[in-house]
């Protein structure tokens, strides 16, 4: 006698796969089995997007530039000891007011300037 040694076909193999893979997935309450997976491969097709989305794109790089002028030498400025100057500064966040004090220092020549 023989055996008739049949395999099964790859589409009957799969699909008993997928029934059985369909057998397993939770049924949600208020929703049948058929709602419940199409409500998982959602959820889980929009995180694989945001995932992929969010690992994908390139890091943000924030580079700011600040150009001024030279400065040169003022031989004509003449600071001596007990004068105060005081500078306003404009920034996008608002004014900053800066004061500095001259005064002459007993311990050596010259003149220091403090900031106030």
């Amino acid at each position: 006698m023989r055996k008739s040694g049949r395999k099964p076909d790859a589409a009957s193999s799969a699909g008993s796969a997928l029934s059985s893979a369909y057998s397993k997935v939770p049924q949600l309450p208020y929703l049948d089995r058929a709602s419940s997976l199409l409500l998982i491969v959602c959820i889980a097709g929009y995180l694989g997007f945001t995932a992929y989305v969010f690992f994908t794109e390139p890091p943000v790089e924030i580079e700011a530039r600040l150009l001024e002028g030279s400065l040169y030498k003022n031989s004509q400025l003449a600071i001596l000891p007990g004068e105060n100057y005081a500078y306003s500064v404009s920034m996008p966040g608002g004014a900053e007011q800066i004061a500095y004090s001259v005064r002459s220092p007993m311990a050596c020549p010259g003149v220091a300037v403090l900031e106030l």
